[in-house]
């Protein structure tokens, strides 16, 4: 499942969107898509036609989907009833769900999360002398 087709939230903009490189890949490596986003369906059904499934709603694409790549932090998403991908792996590459939603699904994956310890501790740690030639 993807959700979030558009180029950005909002708008029905789907050029150089990352959700339709992603879901040419994906198909292209055999994979059954299902695309939801609330503003761009119709655009995106206009680039990638019926390569892909289109999703109902996001409940929807959510019901239908094993995993999920978030690809947009798109309002609407909070409200999604996320007990429905209690078995899926969810791709979260904006890192935009609340804890809650991450308690509700099988795997939650928020890409790009950054060190456990404080930034300071860690760049001092793995960049401290190359740092202190920069600035000083």
């Amino acid at each position: 499942g993807v959700l979030g087709l558009a180029y950005k939230p909002g708008t029905p903009v789907v050029e150089r969107a990352f959700a339709g490189d992603l879901s040419r890949w994906l198909t292209r490596e055999g994979r059954r898509v299902i695309g939801w986003d609330p503003a761009a369906m119709g655009e995106f059904r206009k680039e990638l036609g019926d390569t892909i499934g289109y999703a109902e709603s996001g409940n929807d694409c959510l019901k239908r989907s094993d995993v999920v790549v978030v690809t947009l932090p798109l309002p609407e998403l909070p409200a999604l009833d996320w007990s429905l991908a209690k078995a899926a792996t969810v791709v979260d590459c904006w890192r935009c769900l609340p804890d809650s939603v991450a308690a509700q699904v099988g795997r939650y994956v928020p890409l790009g999360k950054g060190p456990s310890e404080d930034l300071a501790s860690w760049l001092e740690r793995s960049a401290g002398p190359q740092l202190r030639l920069l600035t000083s």
